[in-house]
């Protein structure tokens, strides 16, 4: 927000900066399809004792709505930044062994048809791997070409340092991977406008993960 000589907030300024971001943003291929996607921020209630039991019915009731065709919840979403920065390397060596890091968001299967993102190869993440123990990943294919290059990456093994399950009640151990398969390569996606490095990681969503989540809710029509 810009302020002129009597402090006033210049709302012309602040309406030029959105519309050079929406230009912008036309002139680049964001990588997923937003249009008509409805996103609502979810925050469960204290009283819930069961958040998995309870998204499920969630999503459950809301693709039973007339008109819906595909509903999926993220935390990092697209263009609104990644919700974790973990540590990855390859299990096979000849891959090499050294750690980089990566931008990872959370999500259920539901996600990328919401959105728009194809998957290239692989599947998505299924019901029962949507809980903080699963170590099945999504990669996207620039993450698959970094990683493996010239190689298949569906079926290798990844070494993600432990620090996105981890919580303010229960920390990650420092220095701790899980050893996790790769079931699906995702088209590239951009994390925040602008950004170029697309590597990106995508996880099951735990629901031990911190609200709030984004549900993403795509019509059959507008």
């Amino acid at each position: 927000t810009a302020y002129d000589s009597d402090g006033n907030a210049s709302a012309l300024s602040c309406a030029g900066v959105l519309a050079r971001n929406f230009f912008t943003l036309r002139q680049v291929d964001p990588g997923f399809d937003a249009h008509a996607v409805f996103r609502v921020l979810l925050t469960p209630n204290a009283a819930i004792t069961d958040r998995n039991i309870a998204i499920r019915q969630a999503l459950e009731t809301v693709r039973a709505i007339p008109g819906v065709a595909a509903c999926g919840v993220v935390n990092g979403a697209p263009l609104l930044g990644p919700a974790a920065h973990p540590r990855v390397r390859p299990v096979e060596a000849a891959a090499g062994g050294t750690d980089e890091e990566v931008s990872a968001s959370f999500v259920t299967g539901g996600f990328f048809d919401t959105f728009g993102i194809p998957l290239l190869r692989g599947r998505v993440f299924r019901e029962l791997e949507q809980h903080a123990a699963s170590r099945a990943i999504i990669v996207s294919e620039s993450l698959a070409r970094r990683l493996w290059p010239g190689q298949a990456a569906v079926g290798q093994t990844l070494a993600v340092s432990e620090a996105p399950w981890g919580s303010r009640e229960r920390p990650a151990p420092a220095g701790a991977f899980r050893e996790c398969e790769v079931i699906g390569v995702a088209r590239d996606v951009m994390l925040r406008m602008g950004e170029t490095d697309r590597r990106l990681l995508y996880l099951p969503l735990a629901l031990e993960v911190p609200a709030p989540w984004a549900v993403g809710i795509r019509p059959r029509s507008d």
